[in-house]
Order: structure tokens, then C-alpha cells, then sequence
């Protein structure tokens, strides 16, 4: 018999029923973060299209609300973004919260529409002169990201042209009107990919440097080399009207080498200088069939973003948002080869030689005959995540895998590797090495213990459990 009763996550955002894919209209505003999301309030599958909202003061604060963007008779609300318009410049009025998100119409067009709220966010109206921007070449438009360029004093969107594998750039003085400013691709990682999806331009600090530069998300419905969707980055120039990459366009770069993460969108207007992003955890192979209910689908933990130059070649760094360790208990250090009991949720800090000899296992939820491994082989300078035995897999054939990944030949001697893990997930942080890797995983009831197998390579282990 399926269990009906899986708990949430306690760091990571779910529906309270339902089916969850894409982050949308990530924004802080009056004081809340606001968390919308694709949503299907009917089913835990794909369809029905809406978004779904959850605010909060900080953010790893999750209070449910209702559906803000509903179903709508002629067509489902796809993915967007939402901004504050503090000059009216739409005309809605002085502060409104206006949410920019693709229509997919029945007949499979896709037009980019407009929605406002006046009182922060409970209530919605749908603008009635939509949609604000249509093309007519071009059936399959979508993903809209906006954000303020305040260089030019305009709004930008970058948009995909989903079958082209592009991504179309806009301005607009008032969110109603829009002009095309310029297109870029396709380029990386699209021959192998049928669609483009999810754009996402980012001016980031660059660590150690008082500079910033640009990088270009967008994400592939297949074709990624862990297997399935997946996102590519681009890092370059944009001078308010193109984007110019740093590398030659057959250059593929990935922004995860785990399997499950997708759709990331940044917060707009953050209150600090943060660009903090999160993404969708999970992979379109396997997504409408993941075992718990009666909710499916959750997002990745909030990441703050920067670049590490090295050389001249600009490298996406990913941490966990400072909030992650304010949530924490003080360290505990961890037993070597002896089993120990693993809370719900925590996040565990390695530091390993990382040029030594030898390897060490890391094992997570772990029962009699199951549990995730994660790795480090130091001969071959290779991490690695083996999923193969994580509890439940049977539910799609795609869903057991082994993940690795290669360290750079630039990182530090010794290296530090931390582990955030909740109910039914691991992301793996390696800052030195710009590495990031994200899997779900579904133990077995009363599989929840951890082990370490290591030899000279592990310096030192610390345990941070969740506060209660």
C-alpha cells in the first residue's frame, strides 16, 4: 500500500497538496519574502496550471496561502516573474506587486500576461488588456524573468523562444509595452535538447573584487549529462540591450551535477545586496510519479549566488543562505566508522585532504539494507553520490543513479564540504570547488542513521542539527 502520509520537508518549501514544478514570482516585498510556484491545487501530477503562494519573514519561513493566480477558462498560468512597481509605472497604482507570467492557451500558444495586487499580495486582478506581448512567428514563448535595469531606467525581460533554443531579450518603460532589444542563442547544450525554458539574467559580485558580471540561466527539458532537464549557464557582458558571452558558443556549462534542479529563479528587490536564487528539486523523468502525498514536489533551499574568477574564466559559486545556519544548534563532532543517529533535517561540514590518497564513504539515511552514499575518491579526484539503494526507487527506473563529478586542479589542499540534508533531500556545497550537487532521496521508514567510513583523507567532521 503507498503512504498517504508523508511528512514535509522542514527546510525546503511544498505545496499542502498537490503537484509543485517552477519557482515563480520570487520577490521581497513589505517586509515578506513571497514564494509563488506552478501548481496544480486539483492533482499531484502536472496540469491545471497555476500559481501557487507561500510567504514568509525570513527565507526559510513557509506560511501556506491561497492559489494567487488561478486556472484561468482559456488558458493556464504558466511561469513568471512578479516585481514591485513603485513609480506606477503601469498605472495600477504606487507599490503595486505586478506579476508578468506566460498564458498557455488551449490551443497551445503562449502569450506573456499581466497581473497586479494591491493589498500585498492576498488578492489578485487580471489585467484586462492582456496579453502585453505576442509573437506572432513564434508559438511556444515563455518563462518571462523582469527585472529592474537601472543603468538604462527601464524594465528588461529575457524570455525563452522555447523551440528556437533562444532567449529574446525586452524593455519597457511601464510593463505594458515591450520592444525587443536583442536574441541570443542557441549555444551550449542544445542540440541535445528539444526546448529552452526558464531564462535567467543575474549580475553577480565577483568574490574578492568590488566588480560584478553577468551570467545567462536557462534551463533544458532534457539532455543534461546527469540525466534528463537540467540548467546551463552562460557568463558574459550585457549592456542593457545584448548579452555577449565570455566562451565561444559550443562551450556547456552546468550549474548543478545532481540530477534534481530546475527552473531556478532569483528574488527581485532582496533588502541587501544578496542575489539569492532556488530552484525547483526534481527532473521532469521522473516528477509526476514521485512516491509522497498527498503532496508532490518541492524547491531547493535558498542559494546565495557570486563568480570566482580564475584566469579570466568566471565560475558559478553556490552556497547556503546565511539563514540556513542561523537555524542550526551548535556542532557536534561525529564518530569515525561507528554508526550515529541522523536528525530529520541538519547539515553536516567535512573537511577533507582534498589532493590526499585514498576515500571515504559518507552514508545518510541508512536501514538494514539501504541508504545514499556519499564519496570522495582522492586518486581520481572524483565526488560522488550513489542513490542506487536510497530507500524507495522503485517508482521509476530512471530515479536510481550514481552522480559524480570532477574537482577542478585548482582547488585548496584541504576542503570543505557541507552536506545540508532534509527528509527527502542532499545538496552537496563544495564553495572552492564551485560545485553543487542536489538529490532527492525517499528512505524507508525508520532508516535514519549515518555512518562515516573514512581513512587519512577526513580532517575534521561537525554535525548541525535543526533547531527545534
Amino acid at each position: 500500500m503507498p503512504r498517504e502520509d508523508w511528512p514535509r520537508p522542514l527546510l525546503h518549501g511544498t505545496p499542502p497538496r498537490g503537484f509543485m514544478n517552477d519557482p515563480n514570482g520570487l520577490v521581497y516585498h513589505q517586509g515578506r519574502y513571497h514564494f509563488f510556484y506552478q501548481h496544480n491545487p486539483q492533482a499531484p501530477v502536472w496540469g491545471h496550471m497555476s500559481w501557487g503562494h507561500a510567504v514568509g519573514r525570513s527565507l526559510l519561513d513557509w506560511e501556506d496561502q491561497p492559489v494567487a493566480l488561478p486556472e484561468q477558462p482559456d488558458h493556464m498560468v504558466f511561469s513568471g516573474s512578479a516585481v514591485v512597481d513603485k513609480a506606477n509605472a503601469a498605472g495600477f497604482g504606487a507599490g503595486a506587486l505586478v506579476a508578468i507570467y506566460t498564458a498557455h492557451y488551449r490551443d497551445d500558444r503562449e502569450a506573456q500576461c499581466l497581473a497586479y495586487s494591491l493589498d500585498g499580495g492576498q488578492q489578485w486582478a487580471f489585467y484586462e488588456e492582456n496579453p502585453v506581448l505576442v509573437d506572432p512567428e513564434r508559438p511556444h514563448v515563455r518563462d518571462p524573468q523582469v527585472f529592474w535595469y537601472a543603468p538604462g531606467n527601464y524594465w528588461v525581460m529575457a524570455v525563452a523562444r522555447a523551440d528556437e533554443r533562444q532567449v529574446a531579450f525586452y524593455a519597457s518603460d511601464n510593463l505594458r509595452r515591450w520592444a525587443l532589444l536583442s536574441t541570443f542563442g542557441p549555444a551550449g547544450c542544445w542540440q541535445a535538447s528539444p526546448h529552452w525554458e526558464c531564462p535567467a539574467l543575474l549580475e553577480l559580485p565577483v568574490e574578492g573584487t568590488d566588480r560584478t558580471h553577468w551570467l545567462l540561466k536557462v534551463d533544458v527539458d532534457r539532455g543534461a549529462p546527469m540525466g534528463g532537464s537540467g540548467a546551463q549557464y552562460f557568463t558574459g557582458h550585457f549592456d542593457g540591450t545584448h548579452f555577449v558571452p565570455d566562451d565561444p558558443p559550443e562551450t556547456v556549462r552546468w550549474a548543478e551535477a545532481g540530477p534534481d534542479f530546475y527552473a531556478a529563479q532569483a528574488f527581485n528587490h532582496m533588502p541587501d545586496r544578496r542575489c539569492v536564487w532556488l530552484g525547483w528539486m526534481n527532473n521532469w523523468r521522473y516528477a509526476n510519479v514521485l512516491p509522497t502525498a498527498p503532496w508532490r514536489g518541492m524547491l531547493t533551499i535558498p542559494r546565495e549566488l557570486s563568480l570566482k574568477e580564475t584566469s579570466g574564466r568566471y565560475d558559478l559559486v553556490q552556497r547556503p543562505c546565511r539563514e540556513c545556519y542561523e537555524q542550526m544548534l551548535p556542532a557536534e563532532r561525529l564518530p569515525i566508522r561507528r554508526p550515529f543517529p541522523l536528525p530529520a533535517a541538519g547539515l553536516m561540514r567535512l573537511r577533507i585532504a582534498a589532493g590526499g590518497r585514498g576515500a571515504f564513504r559518507c552514508h545518510f539515511f541508512t536501514g538494514t539494507t539501504s541508504g545514499v552514499v556519499l564519496g570522495y575518491d582522492a586518486e581520481h579526484r572524483r565526488l560522488f553520490l550513489d542513490r542506487r539503494a536510497a530507500g524507495q526507487t522503485d517508482f521509476s527506473p530512471a530515479f536510481p543513479g550514481l552522480f559524480q563529478a570532477s574537482l577542478p586542479h585548482d582547488v585548496p589542499s584541504e576542503l570543505e564540504l557541507e552536506i545540508l540534508f532534509d527528509r527527502y533531500s542532499l545538496e552537496v556545497f563544495v564553495p572552492e570547488a564551485r560545485l553543487v550537487l542536489s538529490a532527492l532521496v525517499f528512505p524507508k521508514p525508520g532508516d535514519c542513521a549515518g555512518q562515516i567510513i573514512a581513512d587519512r583523507l577526513l580532517i575534521s567532521t561537525e554535525l548541525y542539527r535543526l533547531e527545534a
